[in-house]
């Protein structure tokens, strides 16, 4: 069996490989690049006279769907085989890029890549195919099985079965994958029945760990609360398919369960046609959206009326111009379609955000905005214009793509014999391969093919080949490889002038020539390279290549200089285990080679961070590594040791629960506790994990924490009407400076009574009005409460009003509540002591009763 990678191998998009399975020929995926001159796989690549049984197709995005029409131009009579929900968002995608490039066409004289009539034709020679039945292609003698990959609606792994030589080969594409369940699909399962001798799998983030999603999702939600409440608009440009949908039932569910206010959300783009397509195949979705589907139709317009589809450009207008809302549109990318129309409204008011939860590609607006929160750039291009850059710019990885982790346990279920990493960049691959040979319970070769490379599958082990070049002859003469030869093999190499390492794959090719060896010799040296001897060394950063050993290289058993600045990954986690043991509350950890840094996972961050900062110190002076520490605390251990730090006989009502914004966990109690009890645990509580546990019960008007600032009691007088209430507030705040009123009054009820929260710029602010409000509480007969997080819009708004355009604002400013700090870069600030900058200082701690922290260059400190 042959697999020629056309593209998408050391890359994403443009994915495409070429199958051989005895006299049979099968095209995987016929994607194109989303940017960039070259859009097209090679194409070049495919046999002249050789006749495709069949397209197969894994999924609908375009770096897998996006060149079909041009290859039907080409191969009009080979037929394309999807699952039914892929055949129906192909279609919406091809025929909304034909608009597109109409437009370009018109706009900019771009030529499209294929006209109008072959989308028509391929269309008519789509077949869909169902989930887990075997299905025969074409006249060939393979047959194709697609299995749920989770990632988008209808998307699949393809096991590809055939025989050659009388020998059954079984392949594996993975295709894009999820491995956990999202709102509206569920993950990928194990392929039943179903054991491949080659996976080729995605390593989209082969060297990254997701985030935990329900952590992402909040952050998103805090964010979209915060511009909401500061007056502003929020755009979440969001893929078509997949992303714009999970988005939309977040929401959704959110409002619906009262976690979220009511505001709208609008749908725009090419999403509002995908949308219907999910209300068509609800049994290839999770049981919560078919139940929707079932109950309302259309699960993203019909269940609340806060979500609503855009119906003209000009509603676009009144959108841009309207109250605070929040707009999901295509593209993700922002590189096209209704989300650019949007961000060129937007970016420039500072009460606005964008909320990127997809991948970016390298050439997008979108990854230029990533930088821009980096502090690299100012301005982005959106339609050809460029755009100053004042909103809120966030990430959030509500990704749809398996981490490094779950990819190599996957790989371990799947338990194939070779694996052939594909769909990443060059950080993402070689990440992973490195997890993999760490990680495996059994040694599989895995390959890195590049775009126009063949791996080659038979009664001999794979093997990477350039097309067109011939086999080279090994220098081992048709001697076998030793303990006494391998001396040789390492004698020939000191001649060499390559500095590189070697993969076993590439000393075999060496030593028997290109392709010429076995299962057993491969087996054979990898023993022979693991006994420790005096010719090869395992390369520091990579344990499965090895270099020659130099006549200055320790004998074994001596004391060894390091080869590198950095530790060996297995030298670094075994030094991490054994400084940080369980006790210390470490969970997980993990490391990102391309750039040495040890990425540690705590129970409680904060805390870790103060009481082992002396482990944490030694670990980066012995190995090289920096260390990363997670941001957020677990929220189990939250819970467990908010209900440790109690009495055995409370009883917990209510709670616990997390309010991440304020740094607290709040829980009820039946009954109270007497006050030394309580104080003592919320001080046991705030040691153990830095954030303040509050205890309320029935009729309680404090709570275990300290009381917050700015907290007015609940009077005896009886309550007036709401409205006359509100009424009094402002009129005691009547004259006062915009800075130091309540911008927002709000009625909360609670288990013991309810109260009015009133929001000022930060808390700090409205703790200064003290007995203001203990005036105003008395007079209306209502407790009052201040607001406990600050108004992040305003105060970035604050900062950008106040300095100065001479000091160059590098990236956006950033509020650290925790600090109670505003914090920005600038690129010629006056000098700290100078009676402007402290002017500054005054006057803005004035204004908030915040610290602002000014970092970057001082004007005039040149060079030396």
């Amino acid at each position: 069996m042959n697999i020629t990678f056309l593209g998408g191998g050391s890359e994403i998009g443009a994915s495409s490989a070429l199958v051989e399975i005895g006299d049979s020929l099968l095209l995987v995926d016929c994607g194109m690049r989303m940017s960039g001159d070259s859009r097209l796989p090679d194409f070049g690549l495919l046999p002249a006279g050789g006749e495709i049984a069949g397209v197969i197709l894994t999924h609908a995005h375009m770096d897998h769907s996006g060149a079909l029409p041009v290859f039907h131009q080409h191969f009009p009579h080979v037929p394309v085989y999807a699952t039914a929900p892929t055949c129906a968002l192909v279609e919406v995608l091809l025929r909304d890029a034909l608009n597109i490039a109409r437009s370009k066409q018109e706009s900019e004289g771009e030529l499209p890549l294929y006209a109008p009539t072959a989308v028509e034709s391929l269309l008519q020679h789509v077949t869909p195919v169902s989930f887990g039945a075997p299905t025969p292609i074409g006249n060939s003698r393979v047959t194709v099985t697609w299995f749920p990959a989770g990632h988008i609606l209808g998307a699949a792994c393809v096991g590809i079965e055939g025989t050659e030589n009388g020998r059954t080969v079984r392949v594996l594409f993975s295709g894009d994958i999820a491995v956990a369940n999202q709102l509206t699909v569920p993950g990928m399962l194990a392929t039943p029945g179903f054991q491949p001798d080659v996976l080729v799998i995605e390593s989209t983030y082969g060297n990254r760990l997701h985030s935990p999603r329900q952590l992402e999702e909040q952050r998103l939600l805090s964010m979209m609360t915060a511009i909401i409440e500061g007056k502003g608009k929020l755009l979440v440009p969001a893929f078509a398919i997949g992303r714009a949908q999970e988005v939309t039932l977040i929401l959704i569910r959110e409002m619906r369960n009262k976690r979220l206010p009511r505001f709208p959300v609008y749908i725009d783009g090419m999403v509002k046609t995908v949308c219907g397509v999910y209300s068509d195949f609800p049994a290839h979705q999770t049981p919560y959206a078919r139940r929707l589907i079932e109950q309302h139709g259309n699960p993203f317009f019909n269940v609340i009326d806060e979500v609503r589809p855009v119906t003209s450009p000009k509603e676009r207008e009144a959108i841009l111009h309207g109250p605070p809302a929040c707009i999901i549109a295509s593209s993700g990318m922002l590189s096209g379609g209704a989300s650019v129309v949007y961000a060129q409204g937007l970016v420039g008011d500072a009460r606005n955000g964008i909320a990127l939860t997809g991948y970016q590609d390298e050439e997008s607006p979108g990854r230029r905005l990533l930088e821009l929160a980096d502090g690299v750039t100012e301005n982005i291009a959106l339609a050809g214009r460029s755009v100053p850059v004042h909103c809120q710019v966030s990430k959030y990885a509500l990704s749809a793509h398996a981490d490094s982790n779950e990819l190599s346990r996957l790989i371990e279920v799947l338990n194939p014999r070779e694996v052939v990493l594909v769909h990443g960049d060059s950080d993402a691959r070689p990440a992973l391969a490195d997890l993999l040979y760490r990680s495996a319970t059994k040694h599989r070769p895995v390959h890195l093919p590049r775009t126009g490379e063949t791996i080659r599958v038979g009664p001999t082990r794979a093997g990477v080949t350039t097309v067109g070049r011939a086999p080279a002859p090994g220098i081992g003469g048709g001697v076998e490889l030793t303990e006494q030869t391998l001396p040789l093999l390492a004698t020939h190499l000191r001649t060499m002038t390559r500095k590189q390492p070697y993969s076993i794959a590439e000393l075999l090719d060496l030593w028997y020539g290109t392709k010429a060896w076995d299962e057993t010799h491969y087996a054979t040296l990898t023993r022979l390279l693991d006994t420790p001897g005096r010719d090869f060394r395992r390369f520091p950063s990579r344990p499965h290549l090895y270099q020659v050993a130099t006549a200055t290289d320790p004998t074994p058993g001596a004391a060894a200089t390091p080869a590198s600045p950095f530790a060996e990954p297995n030298t670094l986690l075994a030094r991490v285990d054994t400084l940080l043991g369980p006790e210390t509350g470490l969970y997980k950890r993990g490391y990102h080679l391309a750039t040495h840094e040890l990425r540690l996972s705590f129970d409680f961050p904060a805390v870790a961070k103060v009481r082992h900062q002396d482990k944490i110190a030694r670990i980066i002076a012995e190995t090289g590594w920096s260390v990363v520490l997670n941001d957020m605390p677990q929220q189990e251990r939250l819970f467990a040791v908010a209900l440790e730090c109690l009495p055995a006989d409370a009883r917990v009502t209510k709670g616990p629960a997390l309010h991440l914004d304020r740094q607290e966990v709040s829980l009820a109690l039946e009954v109270a506790l007497p006050k030394s009890i309580r104080e003592a645990a919320t001080k046991k509580f705030h040691e153990e994990t830095s954030f303040r546990l509050t205890v309320t019960w029935p009729g309680s008007t404090e709570s275990a924490g300290a009381t917050p600032a700015g907290v007015a009691p609940a009077p005896t007088t009886a309550p007036v009407e709401i409205n006359t209430a509100y009424w009094t507030i402002e009129e005691a705040f009547r004259g006062r400076p915009e800075t130091e009123r309540p911008y927002r009054k709000s009625l909360k009820t609670l288990p013991d009574g309810t109260y009015i929260e009133l929001a000022f710029l930060t808390p700090e602010v409205g703790a200064r009005h003290h007995k203001l409000l203990n005036s105003v509480a008395a007079a209306i007969g209502y407790e009052l409460r201040v607001k406990p997080e600050p108004n992040q819009i305003a105060l970035l708004a604050l900062v950008r009003q106040l300095i100065p355009t001479a000091w160059q604002l590098a990236k956006p400013p950033g509020v650290f509540k925790a600090e109670r700090a505003v914090r920005v870069k600038c690129l010629a600030a006056p000098s700290p002591e100078t009676p402007e900058r402290r002017d500054l200082h005054a006057r803005f701690t004035a204004l908030t009763g915040y610290t602002l922290q000014i970092e970057g260059t001082v004007k005039g400190a040149g060079a030396g």
